[in-house]
């Protein structure tokens, strides 16, 4: 079994601006156009299968910056919900209400015959009945491959819709050791006479032991396909399987077609119900920051892997403490953040202006020295400080580099679609790239700042000397690493 990186995926693309009239045509402005890439495209060779298959992948935005293993969401059809799985994923856990989360596509060849565990006696034609193997494929090719390539976490969920949605249920009560959480969106229990609906009573009335997470959906599909949930959603009901969290809900709203983007949104937060502090500040004045703990130590047990509490849900503590004036609590929530991530200059940023709320200038200086130091390249920091009339060039000075050696930065730079070229005017260096247009001022002999752009650079070289690539590092951590064309 190989996997081979094959491209990457351009699923969306940055619409041009109209200018005025002295501006580029519509052809110029469009050859201008950036792509927006969210996911990277991959092959592997199936034994199982038989077959060359490709898969998708959306990663974290923090993920090449960081360490986090993160849990996988694996997708059916991504073809047509790619897109929006990514995007759900990236809102929920942006807003603390999910884990960041590496969402795998699988995408399809021969859709009927993968997703269907039996070939009804009336079919004839098309191939069907071959959910085992697809099954094994993904348990015993796919996710190990994910695995040794990302950092994962022990928590996986399935994401199916119509025929993937009847896969997710055969997942779970034939392999649920792989997967978690499942999402079966309008799943297709009428296959083969609602075989699969019919074998569920005794599947489950033999697995009380089974603990997993289920969501089922259904739009305004009627007849057979909404019978087929319905006889499942009862089923389950008596069944009353005490770590099988589950829920069967109804949108007559919403078609066939557009059902996903609901499902897939409304899902998510359904699996991981319980995983967000509704009321944080409540349970803060309740049992104090060890009660906050103790919440993310219960999900970590149903989740099975460690989960912290997420420094989005103590950055919103510590504006709402400090709109109620509550300032020793919310700096005391900031410097457990730093614990947690002492070289976040946002966090700093925070505490500063905490500290300026209580007109505690020196408290406030001292904290965006720190945050300068940390990123130079910080310019919210370098213009607070300068507010506070501090010399700027005090705190990060920029030492003067020979003209040979600010020479030998200028070239055209890689990484992946981006484009960096670094030129020498008048004496100075300058970028011009996906951040656009900045002066770079140096802070050591390799690093520098872009004047006006939260952004740094460190130039990469190698044992002769010579310049091979360069570093550039957002305030978040978050970093391309390009390459310098030769």
């Amino acid at each position: 079994m190989k996997t081979r990186a094959v491209s990457r995926l351009l699923l969306l693309t940055v619409l041009a601006v109209w200018a005025s009239a002295s501006s580029l045509g519509a052809r110029g402005a469009e050859s201008q156009a950036d792509p927006v890439v969210i996911g990277s495209k991959f092959q592997i060779e199936s034994k199982i299968l038989a077959e060359t298959r490709t898969y998708w992948i959306h990663t974290p935005l923090k993920y090449k910056s960081g360490k986090d293993a993160y849990p996988i969401l694996v997708l059916q059809d991504p073809e047509s919900e790619f897109t929006l799985a990514a995007a759900a994923v990236d809102m929920l856990s942006e807003n603390g209400r999910i884990p960041q989360m590496i969402v795998v596509g699988i995408k399809n060849t021969n859709r009927t015959r993968d997703m269907t565990p039996s070939r009804p006696a009336k079919a004839s034609g098309e191939s069907a009945g071959g959910v085992d193997k697809f099954l094994a494929f993904i348990a015993d090719e796919l996710l190990p491959t994910i695995d040794r390539t990302y950092r994962t976490s022990p928590y996986r969920v399935l994401v199916g819709h119509s025929l993937g949605g009847l896969f997710a249920v055969y997942a779970l009560m034939n392999r649920p050791d792989v997967f978690q959480g499942y999402i079966a969106i309008s799943p297709s229990l009428w296959w083969d006479d609602q075989a699969l609906v019919k074998a569920s009573p005794p599947y489950f009335a033999a697995h009380k032991d089974l603990r997993a997470d289920l969501y089922l959906s259904m739009g305004s599909e009627g007849q057979e396909m909404l019978g087929g949930a319905w006889k499942l959603s009862a089923v389950l009901e008596e069944s009353k399987i005490p770590d099988l969290r589950w829920q069967f809900k109804r949108s007559p709203d919403e078609d066939h077609g557009t059902i996903p983007y609901v499902s897939i949104y409304e899902g998510l937060q359904a699996i991981f119900k319980g995983y967000r502090i509704a009321d944080p500040i409540e349970l803060f004045d309740q049992a104090g920051l060890s009660g906050l703990e103790r919440h993310y130590e219960e999900v970590s047990k149903r989740l099975g892997y460690p989960v912290e509490v997420p420094l989005p849900t103590y950055a919103r503590m510590v504006w709402e403490l400090s709109s109620r004036d509550r300032f020793a609590d919310a700096e005391a929530i900031g410097r457990k953040m730093l614990e947690r991530d002492p070289k976040n200059t946002q966090i700093f940023s925070q505490l500063a202006q905490v500290a300026g709320m209580q007109k505690d200038d020196a408290r406030a200086i001292g904290y965006l020295t720190q945050a300068l130091q940390i990123y130079p390249g910080n310019t919210g920091a370098r213009a607070l400080l300068v507010d506070y009339k501090v010399d700027v060039d005090t705190v990060v000075p920029s030492p003067p580099l020979p003209a040979q050696t600010l020479a030998s930065y200028v070239g055209q730079y890689r990484y992946q679609d981006d484009r960096l070229k670094v030129t020498y005017e008048k004496g100075k260096l300058v970028s011009t790239g996906p951040s656009g247009r900045c002066e770079l001022r140096s802070f050591t002999q390799s690093q520098f700042y872009c004047v006006g752009v939260d952004l740094e650079f460190n130039f990469r070289k190698d044992k002769s000397g010579g310049v091979t690539g360069v570093v550039a590092e957002y305030p978040d951590h978050y970093s391309d690493d390009y390459t310098k064309l030769k």
